[in-house]
């Protein structure tokens, strides 16, 4: 396909770029669009996030360069790199409040412990309740 067939599709150079930012976005919003049942359910939404992530290269490269485009006044990035993790962390407190509250997460101030907490929580580990 030539350029010209893929610029046909879209009115212009900057709508064909916003939209390739925005199906770049499509990758990572898993984890964003529904607030989580469980702190569990939280993390290893992220963590499945950051697996698909890594197995692409050039998609982090890719969030690498938008997250410096961001700072250039009027690119069309605009203030995505700041939205994205802000709206990450509006799920995020809530759902780490309400594992406490729960008890799903309990308060360690031995790091230690904590380590071993989330060691836990991993699938398998033989450590955590049975799933």
């Amino acid at each position: 396909m030539t350029d010209a067939g893929v610029l046909h599709h879209f009115p212009s150079r900057r709508d064909l770029f916003v939209a390739v930012v925005e199906l770049r976005e499509d990758v990572y919003r898993e984890v964003h669009e529904r607030e989580p049942t469980s702190v569990r359910e939280l993390f290893d939404g992220m963590a499945a996030a950051v697996r698909r992530a890594s197995r692409d290269p050039d998609l982090v490269r890719f969030r690498g360069m938008l997250t410096g485009a961001a700072g250039i006044e009027g690119h069309p990035v605009g203030d995505r790199p700041r939205r994205n993790p802000e709206r990450a962390l509006d799920m995020f407190v809530p759902a780490v409040r309400r594992g406490v509250e729960s008890g799903e997460l309990v308060a360690d101030t031995a790091h230690v412990g904590g380590r071993c907490v989330l060691a836990a929580c991993r699938p398998g580990s033989g450590l955590g309740p049975p799933t």
